[in-house]
């Protein structure tokens, strides 16, 4: 049917209608061919959407154009149209013209237009409804996962019914998700504890009738295991899946609390380990100033706090002025980043105005953003009393180093077997360095293999045990020498003995030979004791015997047994029982007191001993529990006593003789001075001359007689000269003969050019005498004296038997009798004063004393030989002296003395003896100044104005003595020469009986030959 103008009108209208809402759409719209699918027309809202320019597009094809991002989408869409000639919201993604993509809803219609069949193509732009949709898909898995697994438990309650939890919830209450999806409100309650169950449920029925209730609490809970914990809940009523339901998050806070209390504790306990360490705190704002001290603090200085400016500038003016620097130091040091923490001991002002230590340490804790400290906090300490406490441990430690560097035993640390330390004693007793110490094992120090071995197997065990290890042990110095020590050894730490022992050496070398020394001794008196003359007796408190020594048989008789117990005053004088039994009496009552007293005992056999006891009161020792007596016989001492009463009596004349021998000797020096100078002036045949020279005579034999007075009295002088023994026996053998008496035969044996032998004269003599007198009184019968000479060597052999003997030259004289001879118990006591055998009126026993006291003087010795009835025989050794005698080969005829012109000062008390010694000078051309004293002598020799060449004084004066004199003219007049005349000896020129070396002596009586000869050969020649 061919349409008519007016259909085609209306078709036209149609499409021109079609056109205006196409382009005034605002959906965007494209119009293609339907064959070619060329793009005949677009809106303005396609343009906008794809991006395109209108001339870009028409005529081209969407294909050419790249419009379809996936061409596959539009072979699709082409396709649907050729089966259903549509297609509506198909989903494609397009290319868009400025890049990028869209994603739209594509419908499409054929429509006819200028009679051609057309395309007519809608875009709905779906973009952004997509990235909103995935968005929130994405969002609502993101908070499903959020939910899901949050460390906070989730759970939805409504309806009385849990309607959602996740698994943090679960877990918290043990229980599965599912578990509890199932539960009642019963069952929910369950959950809780019994205290919170009540109110967990009011508090859900409030929120969902829209009533206030407290949002954030904690409560309760309680797993399915019974176990408990505590939770923190936010409850928010909300809506869920469109009805009111409340949300609970949980927080499980049981740690957290745990966390706090154990927080809160630990603040109390430091709070307390501050208080309990003497600590306070401090928090400074580095930006005010401002510090914050605690109370105690300011408490501990004596502040209130309203006294105290809480400003670090106040607190600074306490500081002690020369601490104030160095803390400023260390806190600017720690500002500056330069030390972990501030620490700074400084003095500080206290109210009282004292000043204390305290060590202030501190931290920073807080900066600002650029890393500047804001705050610092620390705590004080007052170290007053530990600084002094450290002090007095440097001067503990200082005394203590001393100690061990001065204490003499050895001290040494020992670790792990090896010497770690020792002290200067240790070091010096070992002789090694501390170096040297530590490359030796602590057992090298031992000497023995067996100590060792001991060490090992005993002292490591027992000082490990706790226990202190002591031995004695004989250990090795350095030098390889063996000495004896006391060690003592503990461990320093018993709970770990790796830190090792200290031990104690002590040198017991000497300590040793003491006790060795000592058990020597107790030996000793034991048998001393036992073979003790004396008797020991110990008495009860009744005085009965409790203990009686052996020597008590040998002094009295008895055995010990038969006195033990007995009554001991019954065997005392019947005189001597009541003194003896004050005396025990009055010991009894005081402690350690001593008693003496000499008692008559009863011998066993019936006679009195006299005895002397000392007595001591012991009773309170308890060892010895008695008094304690020491009874001695002293017959023997009684019968000495006796003895040297005689002696004394002897002694007494002798000095009686040597008094009148000095006075004599003066009256003979002027008898005999007299006499010789008679003769000087009487003619040779003038016939008084014989009776002059019996004058003289008698005078001489008297001077001989005051020389056996001295002899006697011991008052001569010792000269020792150069002797010939044989001369001296040759000279005294007429006078031993006539002594001996003719019952007896006198033989000598002397050997020719016997050696010389240095001694005074005179003592020899005296010797000689003694020695034949003692053996004359032994042959009573008569018998057979030899005196014997002989030079000898006493060699080495000989020594050795007479250890006291040197070895050398020496002259050898014997004495020998055959008469009754000696005991050996005699023989071992005849050079004992006042020891004798004769009777008891026939002797001092001195005689031998003085002999032996001679020899020994003379530096010889003397030796005995004798048995009873075999005689004896006394042998003396002098050392031989070198030289010769003077004027031994020829005999000079003596000279008369020679007279001088000096001037000499004579001092002598005795007026004859002056006068007669004056004469003498004077007749020989000497001038002489008379002094009848010392004090005399000392006023001539002031006025006289000439010199004095000699000083003859005598040596015993009134006043000053003679010696005195000297000494007191020789500081005025240097040089004076002196000479001593006297009958007998002083001790101001005489020592020991020996002249002094210095000494010019003349004894009384002198002649005038020997005054002259004296005089000259004092005076220069």
């Amino acid at each position: 049917m061919i349409p008519t103008v007016a259909d085609q009108r209306k078709i036209r209208a149609s499409e021109e209608s079609l056109i205006e809402v196409f382009h005034a759409s605002s959906n965007p719209m494209i119009i293609t061919t339907a064959r070619e699918g060329r793009i005949v027309d677009v809106n303005d809202a396609t343009l906008k959407l794809g991006g395109y320019r209108r001339e870009e597009m028409i005529g081209c094809s969407s294909a050419s154009l790249g419009f379809w991002a996936d061409p596959s989408q539009r072979g699709a869409v082409i396709r649907r149209l050729e089966t259903e000639g549509s297609v509506h919201n198909i989903r494609a993604t397009l290319k868009k013209g400025t890049g990028g993509f869209l994603n739209i809803l594509f419908s499409c219609s054929i429509v006819t237009l200028d009679k051609k069949p057309c395309c007519l193509s809608s875009l709905v732009d779906v973009t952004v409804q997509e990235n909103e949709a995935r968005a929130l898909k994405e969002s609502e898995e993101k908070y499903r996962m959020l939910v899901e697994n949050s460390l906070q438990g989730l759970a939805i309650v409504q309806g009385k019914r849990l309607v959602f939890c996740n698994r943090a919830f679960a877990t918290m209450s043990g229980y599965s998700v599912e578990e509890l999806l199932t539960f009642d409100s019963e069952q929910i309650l369950s959950v809780f504890g019994p205290e919170d169950r009540e109110l967990m449920k009011n508090r859900y029925l409030d929120r969902i009738a829209g009533k206030q209730a407290e949002m954030r609490y904690e409560y309760l809970g309680i797993r399915k295991d019974g176990t408990e914990y505590r939770a923190e809940v936010l409850a928010s009523l909300v809506q869920y899946q469109g009805q009111p339901a409340v949300q609970m998050t949980c927080m499980d806070v049981t740690e957290r609390k745990r966390a706090e209390a154990a927080a809160r504790e630990t603040g109390e306990r430091l709070k307390l380990a501050l208080e309990g360490a003497g600590m306070t705190s401090w928090d400074l704002d580095l930006r005010t100033g401002d510090v914050k001290d605690e109370d105690r603090w300011l408490k501990a200085l004596g502040y209130s706090p309203d006294e105290v400016e809480p400003n670090v500038r106040w607190w600074n003016t306490l500081i002690h002025p020369d601490d104030l620097p160095g803390l400023e130091a260390a806190a600017a040091s720690h500002l500056e980043g330069k030390t972990a923490a501030y620490e700074c001991e400084h003095r500080i002002r206290n109210k009282a105005g004292e000043w204390r230590w305290v060590l202030d340490r501190g931290k920073v804790i807080s900066h600002d953003p650029s890393g500047k400290p804001l705050r610092t906090v620390g705590v004080h300490m007052d170290v007053t009393e530990h600084k002094l406490a450290v002090e007095q441990i440097k001067q503990l430690a200082n005394e203590q180093t001393a100690i061990l560097d001065t204490i003499s035993l050895g001290i040494n640390y020992v670790r792990n077997r090896k010497i770690q330390w020792a002290n200067p004693a240790f070091l010096n007793m070992f002789g090694y360095t501390t170096d040297e110490l530590r490359e030796l094992a602590a057992v090298d120090l031992f000497s023995q293999e067996r100590d060792i071995r001991t060490v090992e197997t005993e002292a490591y065990p027992k000082i490990a045990a706790g226990a202190v290890y002591a031995v004695e042990a004989p250990m090795k110095r350095k030098d390889g020498s063996v000495f004896w020590c006391s060690i003592a050894g503990r461990a320093i730490n018993v709970a770990d003995v790796k830190d090792g022992s200290i031990w104690v050496f002590q040198d017991i070398v000497e300590r040793r030979l003491a006790e060795r020394a000592v058990r020597e001794n107790e030996q000793r008196f034991r048998r001393l004791l036992q073979n003790s003359s004396d008797i020991i007796v110990v008495l009860d408190e009744q005085y009965a015997p409790t203990y009686v020594s052996g020597t008590i048989e040998k002094n009295l008789g008895y055995k010990p047994e038969e006195l033990i117990g007995a009554d001991i005053l019954a065997n005392l004088h019947p005189d001597d029982v009541e003194p003896a039994s004050r005396l025990l009496s009055g010991l009894k009552r005081k402690t350690d007191a001593v008693r003496r007293i000499e008692v008559r005992c009863r011998h066993k056999n019936g006679n009195w001993i006299p005895v002397e006891a000392v007595a001591t009161n012991m009773l309170h020792d308890p060892v010895v529990n008695g008094i304690v007596m020491n009874i001695r016989n002293i017959s023997e001492r009684n019968r000495l006593q006796e003895q040297l009463q005689q002696a004394m009596k002897m002694e007494a004349i002798g000095v009686l003789a040597g008094g009148v021998a000095h006075d004599f000797n003066n009256l003979l020096s002027v008898i005999n001075g007299y006499a010789e100078l008679l003769l000087e002036d009487l003619a040779p045949d003038d016939c008084r001359r014989s009776d002059l020279e019996q004058i003289t005579k008698a005078g001489k034999r008297a001077a001989s007689l005051t020389s056996q007075l001295l002899a006697f009295s011991r008052r001569q002088i010792l000269q020792p000269e150069l002797l010939d023994l044989n001369a001296i026996i040759a000279d005294m053998s007429t006078m031993l003969t006539r002594m001996i008496g003719e019952d007896v035969e006198f033989v000598t044996m002397l050997q020719p050019n016997l050696g010389l032998i240095s001694a005074d004269p005179g003592q020899i003599q005296q010797i000689i005498m003694n020695l034949v007198a003692n053996a004359r009184d032994a042959m009573i019968l008569g018998g057979l004296l030899t005196i014997e000479t002989r030079s000898v060597l006493l060699d080495d052999d000989y020594v050795a038997e007479h250890p006291m003997v040197p070895p050398g030259d020496y002259v050898m004289m014997a004495v020998s009798d055959n008469g009754i001879g000696m005991s050996a118990v005699t023989r071992s006591r005849i050079f004992e004063p006042f020891f004798t055998t004769k009777e008891k009126t026939k002797g001092t026993g001195l005689g031998l004393s003085t002999v032996y006291g001679i020899v020994k003087q003379s530096n010889g010795f003397i030796w005995v030989y004798s048995e009873p009835e075999k005689g004896t025989t006394f042998k003396i050794y002098f050392p031989q002296a070198v030289g010769t005698l003077p004027g031994h080969d020829t005999e000079i005829e003596p000279q008369r003395a020679p007279g001088g012109a000096e001037t000499v000062l004579l001092a002598e008390d005795e007026e004859s003896v002056r006068a007669l010694a004056a004469r003498i000078l004077r007749q020989q051309g000497y001038t002489v100044l008379e002094a009848q004293d010392g004090e005399a002598a000392i006023e001539i020799a002031r006025e006289f104005a000439g010199d004095i060449d000699l000083v003859v004084t005598d040596v015993v004066m009134p006043g000053i003595s003679g010696r005195t004199l000297v000494s007191r003219l020789e500081e005025t007049r240097p040089g004076i020469r002196s000479l001593f005349i006297s009958g007998y000896t002083d001790s101001a020129i005489v020592h020991h009986g020996l002249l002094d070396s210095d000494v010019a002596f003349l004894q009384k009586p002198f002649t005038m030959e020997s005054l002259l000869r004296k005089v000259r050969e004092v005076l220069p020649h």
